[in-house]
């Protein structure tokens, strides 16, 4: 029967490594920038031109503009040493970095999942594959490459580094020197780590100080190692009298929303392994299906339904300390408890801390750090149904074979008419870029509609946007009309309003960014002028005015 058993276990971990591979790189693929995303692709481009590495990260708050000097950002440069790491590798193709850092999430995935197999044994293995690798929340942050959503990716580090720690052993020291490192990492792509994780960790080693002092002069070295992660940080804001920090502090100040209003999402790291997409909604369940279908819900239900008894049974075990095992002991059982203790004190420090602290309370994005963390509730109850309820466990694996699936056709779903706008952009972005590699430096003029010339701006590098009022070359950008994809909306109620909006590339312009309806053309003359280029959207004209 074990045989058997694990044998079907191992089917299950390679279908839903199939899935995870496959959907996070077909996702990805037509997955578009938006506003904030407009904003940090902006400021890594500017970056990447100009050959420095910024040593702020992303905007605290969304402002609306491209190009704003005075917004507040989050410490450190880890943002956009990624960022620009990648593109740089990727040559300066948006794209192609964006296919490396798939390659990176999922590099560090399957490392956390062989780590899974030695700590916990087969079953787990199978089990958190399953719920980890097929999962909306790990498809949206890797297809996000321009979001600082890499701290999902950082969240199966830090699990591994705090249960190595927690093991007692030869390399303990090693990873509890680890620990503050990962988590100040984390804290340079999302400053609500220092609303959360991070008092967590501290909290828990007061309490579990008994067992923390044998290794207090490692976490020290750790709180050092976290202070050079930043140093270049504290380095550039004392030559600059602390410009980012004094504004950090006046937006604390500034921020008066009553607590209730910017309560945290906290039931976020319950969820994580559920279907649910960025927030905890109705929704969620039925947006964006042609049609309801009663299959597809009662899957969702039972996936609520197995998270959420997962959620009552660690709390059970864990915070009322009674013993549902009796005397069955599992492989590791005492390092998942204390996995999980961690995992509650989380809890309500995530809401005291912004309390007090005035920190914006957040969405679900702001407790990314406790993602990989979340599955562990799951791990607790498959063992409790493989020993006490051995019939309810086929059940559950027999379920997970169906989820796999039902989860990538959800995602793909819900984020269907989001992927033909992406379409529309890659489509732009391969027209715009290939003006550039054809000026080759050369001063030209685009004869579009202005979207064309934001979108010029936007993704060609310093080099390559040469444009000029008198220039050595002109291009003309025509669009094709009768391909279905031009015929798609984005928002009906935009193309009501702006009719040229029927071909936009941002779901959600801000006004300040919004290109206007400026079309010149017309003003080319086809006359001279040779096709050099096409794609399914676009065709490309080029008339090169050294010929005459």
């Amino acid at each position: 029967m074990n045989k058997n058993l694990n044998k079907i276990l191992i089917v299950l971990i390679i279908f839903s490594i199939i899935l995870n591979v496959f959907s996070s790189f077909y996702f990805q693929k037509y997955a578009f920038l938006s506003n904030d995303n407009e904003q940090h692709f902006y400021d890594m481009r500017t970056g990447y031109d100009n050959g420095i590495i910024p040593h702020t990260g992303a905007r605290l708050v969304t402002s609306g503009k491209i190009i704003d000097e005075n917004a507040v950002r989050v410490p450190g440069a880890g943002f956009y040493a990624r960022f620009i790491s990648l593109y740089s590798i990727a040559n300066g193709n948006y794209y192609m970095a964006r296919i490396f850092d798939v390659s990176i999430y999922l590099i560090v995935l399957f490392i956390f999942l062989i780590w899974i197999y030695f700590r916990f044994g087969l079953t787990a293995l199978s089990v958190l594959t399953a719920f980890i690798s097929v999962n909306c929340i790990f498809f949206e942050a890797v297809t996000s490459f321009t979001n600082p959503n890499p701290v999902v990716m950082f969240s199966f580090l830090f699990v591994i580094f705090f249960t190595e720690y927690l093991r007692n052993e030869k390399y303990s020291k090693i990873f509890a020197s680890l620990l503050f490192p990962i988590l100040a990492i984390m804290g340079q792509f999302h400053f609500a780590v220092y609303y959360g994780i991070v008092p967590t960790l501290i909290i828990y080693l007061i309490i579990k100080f008994n067992y923390s002092k044998k290794y207090l002069s490692y976490l020290a070295l750790g709180v050092f190692l976290s202070f050079l992660l930043y140093l270049p940080y504290l380095i550039a804001e004392i030559q600059n009298g602390f410009e980012n920090s004094l504004r950090m502090i006046n937006l604390s100040k500034e921020y008066t929303v009553a607590f209730y209003k910017r309560f945290p999402q906290i039931y976020a790291q319950i969820i994580f392994p559920t279907f649910t997409l960025n927030k905890f909604d109705i929704k969620t369940i039925f947006n964006f299906w042609d049609a309801v279908s009663p299959f597809m819900i009662i899957i969702i239900l039972i996936s609520h339904i197995i998270v959420i008894t997962s959620f009552i049974i660690s709390f059970i075990c864990v915070v009322l300390n009674k013993n549902i095992f009796e005397k069955i002991k599992f492989k590791n059982d005492n390092l998942i408890k204390e996995l999980l203790f961690f995992y509650f004190l989380y809890i309500p420090v995530a809401v005291a801390c912004p309390m007090i602290l005035k920190g914006k309370g957040g969405g679900y994005v702001y407790h990314f750090s406790m993602f990989a963390m979340s599955f562990f509730t799951i791990l607790l109850f498959v063992n409790y149904l493989f020993y006490k309820k051995p019939k309810l466990f086929n059940c559950f694996i027999i379920f997970l074979f169906i989820h796999i699936f039902a989860v990538s056709w959800h995602y793909y779903k819900q984020t269907y008419k989001s992927s033909l706008i992406g379409k529309k952009q890659k489509l732009t972005y391969d027209i715009v870029k290939h003006i550039g590699t054809d000026a080759n430096g050369e001063s030209f003029k685009l004869y579009s509609r202005d979207i064309f010339n934001y979108s010029s701006w936007l993704f060609l590098n310093k080099k390559e946007n040469n444009i000029s009022e008198n220039p050595n070359i002109e291009y003309l950008i025509i669009e094709n009309t009768n391909s279905a994809l031009y015929r798609f909306n984005d928002d009906d109620r935009i193309k009501e309003r702006e009719p040229h909006r029927a071909l936009t590339l941002y779901y959600w312009y801000s006004p300040v960014n919004k290109p206007n309806t400026k079309d010149i053309s017309r003003d080319f003359y086809i006359d001279n002028s040779e096709l050099i280029y096409t794609n399914e959207l676009f065709a490309l004209y080029k008339k090169d005015l050294r010929l005459k």
